[in-house]
């Protein structure tokens, strides 16, 4: 209700009124027929990791307060929501720009965490990338998102077409596209198509 209708309401994890606001939040989406992506990790800063912006390494592997912290928040945030049926869960976005490898060990071992949550259809990415990164797209997930690749001379089904020619089509769960064009800036036009 007024929590979430609400504007300028702190939305981390830290703040007391998060975890219980969860189920009336998904269940008011729910009662308009929508779902609700929750991608778990886009940053590692609230979990003592301090990324490097400018090399994109990781800086979470080897680091196990700050994995520790990761798995109690993955505990809490869909164990809060494992029953609700209009949530699908994305581990982390873009792995590899945010503190993780594009290729994290930790990503897959949250992944086997939050599988064991939730029910066994539960829709489950690992982590969004672009088509040239579906090292993802394996269980314990059973589904794949990418994101759009930013090619101002590309269609707006080029990523699409990557997919189909690459080795992506040999996986059976649903592929989405959570990111579908980017809207460019000032150096880099717009790929929208709409």
């Amino acid at each position: 209700g007024d929590f979430w209708e609400g504007r300028g309401q702190a939305n981390a994890f830290t703040d007391p009124a998060f975890y219980p606001s969860l189920v009336p939040f998904a269940e008011w989406l729910e009662s308009r027929g929508l779902y609700w992506h929750v991608s778990l990790f886009g940053g590692v800063e609230a979990f003592g990791a301090e990324p490097d912006w400018v090399r994109r390494g990781d800086v979470v592997t080897g680091h196990t307060d700050v994995i520790q912290r990761m798995h109690a928040y993955l505990d809490q945030t869909v164990g809060t929501l494992r029953d609700q049926s209009n949530v699908f869960y994305q581990i982390a976005n873009e792995p590899g720009q945010i503190g993780f490898s594009e290729h994290s060990q930790v990503v897959r071992a949250l992944g086997q965490h939050a599988r064991e949550l939730l029910s066994g259809d539960a829709p489950l990415d690992l982590g969004a990338q672009d088509e040239d990164h579906h090292e993802f797209a394996a269980p314990p997930a059973n589904c794949f998102a990418y994101h759009l690749s930013r090619k101002p001379d590309w269609d707006h089904f080029a990523s699409v077409k990557r997919l189909i020619e690459g080795d992506a089509d040999a996986w059976e769960g649903p592929v989405f596209c959570d990111e579908p064009f980017n809207m460019g800036h000032e150096k880099e036009r717009s790929t929208a198509t709409a």
